[in-house]
């Protein structure tokens, strides 16, 4: 194996026990099936070309990190962290301004509405979730770490799992492989926004040791790795 190659990790040897590895070109047609099937919102879009961009970048850009799980040579998981992303998205608009100004229009307007939503007078007195979230809550700090962008911090994209496969613990595995290819390009530590609602995911994240912290409208996750 060649210094500081990331290794193909696999599951308990069971009989279609998926492997974790990073994209290859040869998986995109795989993982842009499964990324329309989920649509996942990245920076406010769920455009599909900038779907195939990022895995084009993340061929050519060490900064972007793309992983993905496979089992029978079918794509069933896929997890995209970016390293140093502020100066990663100046970059990437250069590179693509059309998609970056798409990018930066959906921030905006998303910042807008969440601000409309504060203004608005609450009409629940009680939202179960939110209860439920308590427990993971870090303790014993009531600020929010602020955010930086450096070679050695990551920002945690989007992760998401095949509908077919979900409930077999490979959202931890392939957060387990993403964690140990960040540490291998030199991350130290890596963050998060998560939606309040999302209870399954937090609590992945809880087991795996990070901080949680309440930052009004999402939770905010994060963890040094070395």
């Amino acid at each position: 194996m060649k210094e500081n190659q990331i290794p193909v990790i696999e599951t308990e040897r069971k009989m279609d026990a998926p492997i974790f590895r990073i994209l290859e070109k040869s998986d995109f047609e795989g993982v842009l099936e499964l990324m329309e099937e989920i649509r996942p919102d990245i920076g406010g879009s769920r455009d599909p070309a900038l779907y195939y961009v990022l895995c084009c970048e993340a061929l050519v850009d060490k900064r972007v990190v793309f992983v993905i799980g496979e089992e029978q040579s079918k794509i069933i998981a896929f997890f995209l962290a970016i390293i140093d992303p502020n100066r990663w998205r100046i970059s990437f608009m250069i590179r693509h301004p059309l998609l970056g100004m798409e990018r930066a229009l959906n921030i905006s307007f998303d910042r807008l509405m969440k601000l409309l939503k504060k203004t608005e007078k609450k009409t629940k007195d009680f939202d179960p979730s939110l209860q439920n979230i308590k427990k993971y809550i870090t303790h014993g700090s009531s600020n929010v770490p602020r955010e930086e962008s450096t070679p050695e911090i990551a920002k945690l994209i989007f992760d998401a799992v095949a509908e077919s496969h979900r409930g077999r613990h490979i959202a931890k595995g392939i957060r387990v492989y993403m964690l140990e290819v960040l540490a291998k390009r030199g991350v130290k530590s890596v963050n998060a926004s998560i939606h309040f609602h999302n209870i399954p995911s937090t609590h992945v994240w809880y087991g795996l040791g990070f901080n949680i912290y309440n930052r009004g409208d999402q939770l905010f996750i994060t963890k040094d790795i070395q």
